[in-house]
């Protein structure tokens, strides 16, 4: 699969790969410390539901989020470790299909660990969110943008 994603050499590979699944979660838990040890002082909210803060008041629900992420981040792992699948046949789906699974990651051990997710991030016309999931979308965002082009580009060929 190595070759397959990429022309560099192994160093390099395994050094984008290792950076950028560990960035984002990295840099979402630095944050996530900041807010909870005060320090910076943002607006914040413990959401123990999903997206957009819906919420399901119940204990087995927790657990039945936490057995879909789960499940979720498997199937990707799954995905990008085959190398005739769509999402590592071109260098940036894989490197995008990372980065969700930093984010995702990153959230799961939030839930985990607190019974929920700290958002922290607060634009006042969105719900609050954290940089987990502003990786998670914009890596998603990404992902479609570029194969949709590239997709439309080849049609024109």
């Amino acid at each position: 699969m190595q070759k397959r994603l990429t022309n560099q050499s192994p160093k390099l590979f395994k050094y984008l790969f290792f950076s950028t699944l560990t960035g984002p979660f990295v840099l979402d838990q630095i944050f996530k410390f900041l807010v909870r040890k005060k320090i910076l002082g943002l607006n914040t909210v413990c959401n123990s539901g999903i997206a957009f803060g819906l919420q399901f008041n119940h204990e087995l629900n927790r657990w039945l989020i936490i057995g879909s992420n789960i499940m979720v981040l498997a199937m990707l792992v799954y995905f990008i470790s085959q190398p005739k699948n769509f999402l590592v046949k071109k260098r940036f789906n894989f490197y995008f299909v990372l980065i969700i699974i930093s984010g995702a990651l990153s959230n799961l051990l939030d839930r985990l660990l607190f019974g929920c997710v700290l958002d922290y991030l607060d634009p006042k016309i969105w719900p609050v969110f954290n940089l987990a999931d502003a990786f998670i979308t914009a890596a998603a965002i990404l992902l479609i943008f570029f194969n949709a082009f590239s997709k439309s580009q080849s049609k024109k060929q």
